[in-house]
């Protein structure tokens, strides 16, 4: 009964497969035939159609040598029409027979959609329903008892071979043997990949679920079937590829053993790796790579998370290592030279071809892998050197290749952050910081001991991205960009160590070490100087003045500190500007821009300068006066050096810190005048808010005279944001806050006009007065506007508190006894028309209507007063002189207006001062 059983069970197999593979058959060996006698028909209707045209012309036509004329020549159909078409006469009826139908013309739309129904996708799903049909049969064959284990993996292989070697049969047969051919045939390639699944789930099923076969047999066998799959791609297409890759890359993960080891694992993928890119390099299926760079970069990171061992990183470097060079070398040699126009000056992203994508994606990877490892493996000698390599490896295939040398910062990233994430160790903490004097040395080492790997590592990764750089720049496509490289990393990773090691403070050490990387980038810029000529060579030789620039930089932040570090970024504007001027690199100016941003945003924008401490043995002799003094004197030269051959932002930028700074040097040396405990930080008195106004009110007189001179946006923006502080100051402190009419803490000293209140508001007037007048005279309206409304207020308030003084003294602040007496309100009247007066006779004077409109202003609240307030609190004698004094003073301005402003004007006699007004 059992023999009938298997019997029937092979016959039903061999019914299963064999059915299906014997119409696959037939169907193409149908195609084929039908392929033939068309082309047998067709050749032969050619024929007999040629022979038929050659004696007709010859009866008909003698051979004439005469040539053809133009239109016959016309009318000619080209050589290649008459080989692609049948001839006209194809279609005639020969003689004595019947006419031959015309074929219709076949619909090219509606033939490939059939065509890619029948000859592809049917021939796909019929291939995976295949293979899934043999799975479920064992599947029945398992839940049925009905075959043993050994025949289930027998009849699995059976399968598997029978569908792979009629795929190779049919191939060799059928339509895809033959070269003249342009349809492709699916049918191998889709039989063949039925196979390979098929032995592939035979094998696994003998390992997993019956225990036939051990881990490492089993891993042999899958992996021969793998590549048993990837090479049969070569004749069948890239989806068997793809099928090959995909289970050679999982097979791992399939067959388990409980000693993994490292070494064999990244040694079989790297196998499977390279021999994958192999087929798909000499097959142009870069598509297909994909699989690979899922299945190279996934397994390191899977191991590393669930399966990593001390001593596991050189293994996986070398595999990372290895899979990268693999990648980067099969592309083609670069064909860009430097030069080449088409070459953008620095490396993009944009416009890559797929293959360098694929690479790029898999360098990327392989070099976070090393990271990784590097982190693991808490930064081994081994990792550090494989990623020293990897660093090499990239810089040496991207000269050859500028596409991708944008890979070489990326892999300069990762080693700044190698170097950033150290693991230091904790008695660092508690170490004092080494000076590196020689009195020291005897005691204390300029590096901790703990420290020297981590410092030997930098200096190692510096010379080594340095030097490295420096080598491959000549010759190559973009010089510019392998010397900011090889300013650019050194300058990084010594910042990065200054870091870790010292926390950023001052030691000597490391400024001479910033000093030492200053000199070697003026050595290389001494040699590249001697073949600037070469515009790539002279923009390489930009990349190292910004160097030595930068370096000087460094070595200044590191040794010194609060304003000096400033003062010495500052100090190097003039000499960049000065190298500037005799080599005309570009970069300079760059470079000069963002040390004078740095230098502004220091000075001008760092509210702890307010904390620093003053030292001043004497007034006005403190840190200021180089602070502040030094780097305006600085930016003022370094503006005047670059003007020369470009009026830019970046002159813009050096004109706003002089202003910026000469600003501040002057309102910080008045904080310093005026502090009452020697900081910057102190209360904001009346005094001090007096001299600030008039400090800012005069800098806007001068940018006045200034911009008279030459029209400068820096200049008017300037005096804008003064203006602003000026009348904030005057209406928020010097109006309400410290106002000595309302704060009683505020005293103005005792002698009359020569008291604070000249400072707070009589200067000041005379001050907007002045600039009122200049702003007229170059035409800033608006200017002379808000200067002359100050001005006419100051001088009225300043007028009026001084009244108050000569009653009160030094503290006139209303209340506490101090109350307004009936002379000092007369008084207030006499002042407020006396003022009146002098308005309108200076308007009269100068001829300038606002003064009299001011005047009137004035009569305005003086009326006001005496009927209004006056009236109510004045009595007897004062009353009747207020309003005695008031009304003379009206009739007098009255009669004056009368008799000279709107006096009748005799025929032909002189202009009267209102034609003037």
């Amino acid at each position: 009964m059992t023999g009938l059983i298997i019997t029937a069970l092979l016959f039903a197999l061999v019914l299963f497969l064999g059915g299906p593979v014997l119409a696959i058959i037939a169907l193409s060996r149908a195609n084929t035939l039908g392929h033939r006698l068309r082309d047998l028909d067709y050749r032969l209707q050619s024929l007999e159609a040629a022979q038929r045209r050659d004696r007709a012309e010859t009866v008909d036509h003698p051979p004439s040598t005469a040539p053809a004329t133009p239109e016959a020549r016309a009318e000619e159909p080209p050589a290649e029409d008459r080989s692609a078409a049948p001839p006209a006469s194809v279609t005639q009826p020969l003689a004595g027979m019947a006419p031959r139908r015309t074929p219709p013309p076949v619909t090219i739309d509606a033939e490939s959609v059939e065509q890619t129904l029948t000859s592809k996708w049917m021939v796909w799903v019929g291939g995976v329903a295949l293979a899934l049909g043999g799975a479920f049969l064992v599947k029945f064959t398992i839940d049925e008892g009905l075959l043993g284990p050994g025949m289930r993996i027998l009849l699995g292989l059976l399968a598997a071979a029978a569908m792979m070697v009629t795929g190779e049969w049919l191939r060799r047969r059928g339509r895809l043997g033959r070269f003249f051919e342009d349809a492709p045939d699916y049918v191998p390639a889709a039989l063949t990949a039925a196979g390979v699944f098929t032995a592939f789930a035979t094998l696994y099923a003998a390992y997993a679920l019956y225990d036939m076969l051990g881990p490492l047999p089993t891993f042999a066998l899958l992996a021969g079937v793998a590549v048993l799959g990837l090479l049969m791609s070569l004749m069948h297409g890239p989806f068997l590829a793809l099928l090959g890759l995909a289970g050679a890359f999982v097979i791992p993960m399939l067959v388990s053993t409980d000693s993994p080891n490292a070494w064999t694992l990244f040694g079989y993928l790297l196998a499977v790796g390279i021999g994958g890119l192999g087929v798909i390099r000499h097959r142009d299926w870069w598509r297909t790579s994909w699989a690979i760079v899922v299945g190279a970069a996934g397994w390191p990171v899977l191991w590393a998370l669930t399966q990593w061992h001390q001593g596991d990183a050189l293994p996986v470097g070398l595999y990372a290592l290895a899979m990268s060079g693999a990648f980067l070398l099969w592309l083609h040699p670069a064909l860009v030279r430097r030069g080449d126009t088409d070459l953008p000056p620095w490396p993009t992203l944009e416009g890559l071809p797929p293959n360098v994508q694929m690479v790029f994606t898999v360098v990327a990877t392989m070099g976070v892998v090393l990271f990784l490892g590097m982190r693991i493996d808490h930064y081994s000698v081994i990792s550090l050197v494989l990623m020293g390599l990897f660093v090499v490896l990239v810089g040496a295939v991207a000269r050859r290749r500028p596409e991708i040398d944008i890979l070489v910062p990326g892999a300069i990233v990762l080693v700044i952050l190698a170097l950033a994430l150290w693991h230091m160790p904790d008695l660092i903490a508690g170490y004092p910081p080494g000076t590196g004097v020689p009195s020291r040395l005897a005691y204390e080492p300029i590096v901790p001991p703990q420290l020297e790997p981590f410092v030997t590592t930098t200096v190692l990764y510096v010379v080594l991205l340095g030097g490295g750089a420096f080598a491959v720049l000549w010759g190559a496509a973009r010089p510019a960009y392998w010397a900011a490289i090889s300013t650019a990393a050194p300058l990084v990773l010594t910042a990065v160590a200054y870091w870790r090691v010292q926390g950023f403070a001052p030691n000597l050490f490391w400024g001479l070490a910033g000093l030492a990387l200053a000199g070697l980038f003026l050595l290389a810029a001494e040699r590249v100087a001697r073949y600037r000529a070469d515009p790539a060579m002279k923009a390489a030789l930009g990349a190292y003045a910004v160097g030595v620039v930068a370096a000087v930089a460094l070595a200044f932040a590191m040794v010194l500190e609060e304003a000096w570090l400033t003062v010495a970024l500052a100090a190097q504007l003039p000499a960049i500007a000065w190298v500037y001027r005799r080599l005309e690199l570009p970069a300079l100016r760059v470079t000069a821009l963002v040390v004078a941003g740095v230098a502004l945003v220091r000075l001008v924008a760092n509210p702890y300068v307010l904390d620093y401490a003053i030292g001043a043995p004497l007034p006005g002799i403190n840190w200021l006066l180089y602070g502040y003094g030094l780097p305006a004197v600085a930016f003022y030269l370094a503006r005047r050096l670059f003007i020369a051959t470009a009026d830019d932002r970046l002159v813009q930028v050096l004109e706003a810190g002089v202003v910026a700074f000469t600003v501040l040097f002057v309102s910080l040396q008045i904080r310093a005048l005026t502090s009452q405990d020697g900081t910057l930080t102190g209360d904001y008195g009346f005094l001090e808010q007096g001299l600030q106004t008039i400090a800012w009110i005069t800098t806007s007189y001068v940018l006045l005279v200034l911009e008279g001179r030459r029209r400068r946006p820096v200049f008017r923006y300037a005096r804008y944001g003064l203006t602003g502080l000026a009348v904030i100051n005057l209406m928020l402190f010097a109006g309400l806050v410290h106002n000595p009419l309302f704060n009683a803490a505020t005293q103005v000293g005792d002698w009359p006009l020569l008291n604070l209140l000249a400072v707070g508001f009589a200067i000041p007037a005379g001050l907007c007065l002045a600039t009122h007048h200049r702003a007229r005279a170059i035409g800033a309206d608006r200017t002379a506007a808000v200067y002359g409304i100050a001005g006419f207020v100051l001088a009225f308030v300043w007028l009026t508190l001084e009244v108050r003084h000569g009653f009160h003294g030094s503290v006139m602040a209303l209340g506490g006894g101090r109350d307004v007496s009936e002379r000092e309100s007369y008084a207030y009247s006499i002042a407020w028309l006396a003022y009146a007066g002098v308005l309108v006779g200076l308007g009269l004077w100068r001829a300038v209507a606002a003064l009299r409109y001011a005047s009137l202003v004035v009569l305005v609240l003086a009326v006001f007063k005496v009927f209004v307030i006056d009236m109510s609190t004045l009595d007897g004698l004062w009353r009747a002189l207020s309003f005695l004094g008031l009304g003379s003073v009206l009739v007098a301005i009255g009669f004056f207006y009368q008799r000279v402003m709107f006096a009748e004007r005799p025929p032909d006699g002189p202009a009267t001062p209102s034609a003037t007004a």
